[in-house]
């Protein structure tokens, strides 16, 4: 069995909320099969949910300094509640019963020694360079480093982003302090994301700095400020996936498309009126496709394959 501490699963919840639920998920018996194979590096689970069906989630230990959690519910956060809740059940040493490992992981374990090989190089023939090829890797390692940088810096100084109706609702319902929608929608108010926010230890809250003023200018305009007041907060991770990042502020969709003359899609968020819905995926697929900008999508992860895939290899369990 995987050594676990209470800490260690506090580092991978992607929030406070996600931690709790998974651990009452545990203590109230949410799970009706546990199985972990012969060498310990696969743990996997069925967990009753509010799906119709119960959920298979797992965590893959093959590098254990980076686990991999998978699970068949709908969530949007990784992990999810229901793979917290597996980590619970190692850490209160339950039993689970020995089983192979499903031949979709195996599989997924290859795919992803393939790639950490290329990226490596381990797969490239080794040769003597000569002075002049070795000046060339030198100036394109450089020239990456740069782009790496510049990258960063890019990055970090992505904090306006611009929420439609839609996703708005979804993350309101959520919040603690919900906000009024004719105030987020004109631009009066917006919500802060940071990653503290609900964070296991962190001084401050959702709660304190909903209700104050924030400040701030696009690049470029500093001459040209903004003000707006704090309608309410989030620590929700699919806002914002790296530790460190600056508060992000969310406005709305139309009032960020009023003030920036050409806005860019980092970020789809899909909503489905039913969990699983094949025929939906497909139809979005088939709008991506065929789309202007059909080669700036990157689709490359589908919960649906994922759980059918999980449902396959029961079989082997």
């Amino acid at each position: 069995m995987q050594q676990l501490t209470e800490q260690q699963i506090l580092v991978y919840a992607p929030n406070a909320a996600a931690a709790s639920n998974g651990k009452k998920i545990s203590q109230k018996g949410g799970f009706v099969k546990l199985q972990r194979s012969q060498d310990d590096t696969f743990y996997m689970g069925e967990c009753t949910g509010s799906g119709k069906s119960n959920y298979i989630t797992s965590a893959d230990y093959i590098d254990a300094a980076a686990p991999v959690f998978r699970c068949s519910c709908p969530s949007r956060q990784f992990p999810c509640k229901h793979s917290i809740a597996l980590l619970y059940e190692m850490l209160a040493q339950k039993e689970f019963t020995v089983c192979e490992i499903p031949e979709d992981i195996i599989k997924k374990r290859e795919k992803k020694q393939a790639r950490d090989a290329k990226a490596n190089g381990e797969d490239q023939p080794q040769k003597e360079l000569t002075e002049e090829e070795k000046q060339k890797a030198q100036k394109k390692a450089a020239s990456a480093a740069k782009a790496s940088k510049n990258a960063k810096i890019k990055k970090l100084q992505k904090q306006l982003e611009g929420l439609d109706l839609t996703e708005f609702r979804e993350l309101n319902r959520t919040l603690e302090t919900p906000v009024q929608e004719e105030e987020f929608l004109s631009g009066r108010v917006c919500i802060l994301y940071n990653y503290i926010f609900g964070a296991e230890g962190s001084e401050v809250t959702a709660k304190q700095v909903t209700g104050q003023t924030v400040s701030y200018y696009l690049y470029g305009q500093e001459k040209k400020g903004f003000q707006m007041e704090i309608g309410g907060a989030t620590g929700d991770s699919y806002y914002g996936m790296v530790f460190g990042q600056p508060p992000k502020i969310l406005v709305s969709d139309s009032f960020l498309k009023g003030i920036v003359q050409e806005p860019y899609v980092s970020r789809i968020g899909i909503l489905y009126k039913e969990e699983y819905d094949e025929a939906a995926e497909e139809a979005i697929k088939d709008l991506m496709e065929k789309s202007e900008g059909s080669k700036d999508f990157s689709y490359d992860y589908s919960k649906i394959k994922e759980a059918k895939e999980v449902e396959a290899s029961q079989g082997n369990m």
